[in-house]
C-alpha cells in the first residue's frame, strides 16, 4: 500500500512539473518561432488574441512595446519591430501576456535570433 501512495505522489509531482514547463512555452506568440532565426528587419511579430481577449503586455528585451500592436482579422495582433523597439542583432527575448475573456492569463516567452546584415540600428559616423 505504501508503494501505491509513493507512485501516486510521483505522478502528481510529475503533472505539476509539466504544467510549470508548459507556462514557459510560446503560448499566444505565433511568430517568430521559439529558437528560430530571423533574417529580415523589421521583424514581424504575431500574437494570437482570441475573441474578446486583450493584450496586457508585450516586452522585447525588457522594453514594453504593446502600444504598437494592431488587431488584424483572424484573431491576431501584429507589429513590425526594429531597432527603436530594442531589437538586437543576435539573441532577443519576447514575452507576451494575454488576458482572456474569462480573466485567465496566457503567458508566452520565447527567444529568437536575428541574423544577417549588421547593425540593426542607424549608422553613427563622424565626418571631419
Amino acid at each position: 500500500m505504501a508503494r501505491f501512495w509513493a507512485v501516486l505522489g510521483a505522478m502528481v509531482a510529475l503533472l505539476g512539473a509539466s504544467a510549470t514547463m508548459a507556462d514557459a512555452g510560446p503560448g499566444p506568440i505565433r511568430y517568430p518561432k521559439a529558437g528560430g532565426k530571423v533574417a529580415q528587419r523589421p521583424v514581424p511579430v504575431k500574437i494570437r488574441v482570441a475573441g474578446k481577449a486583450r493584450l496586457v503586455a508585450v516586452k522585447l528585451n525588457g522594453k514594453d512595446i504593446r502600444h504598437d500592436f494592431v488587431r488584424r482579422p483572424g484573431n491576431l495582433m501584429t507589429d513590425r519591430i526594429g531597432a527603436s523597439h530594442a531589437l538586437r542583432h543576435g539573441v532577443n527575448r519576447l514575452r507576451a501576456v494575454v488576458r482572456t475573456a474569462n480573466g485567465k492569463r496566457r503567458i508566452g516567452q520565447i527567444r529568437f535570433r536575428v541574423v544577417g546584415l549588421r547593425p540593426t540600428g542607424p549608422w553613427v559616423t563622424s565626418r571631419s
